[in-house]
């Protein structure tokens, strides 16, 4: 099993074992992607705290 600390290595991952039709489905959205859009800058609007 490989070793996943962050979103990209997922991405990665989960690019190799899904189909083509479904990657590019999730990485973009569906017709005019207008709701990824809002989601994508909606999500970079938060900041995420550590703790340890």
């Amino acid at each position: 099993m490989p070793v996943i600390t962050c979103i990209e290595d997922l991405k990665q991952l989960y690019k190799r074992r899904v189909p083509k039709m479904f990657y590019d489905y999730v990485e973009t959205g569906s017709w005019s992607e207008n709701t990824f859009k809002n989601n994508s800058r909606d999500l970079d609007l938060i900041k995420f705290n550590q703790k340890v």
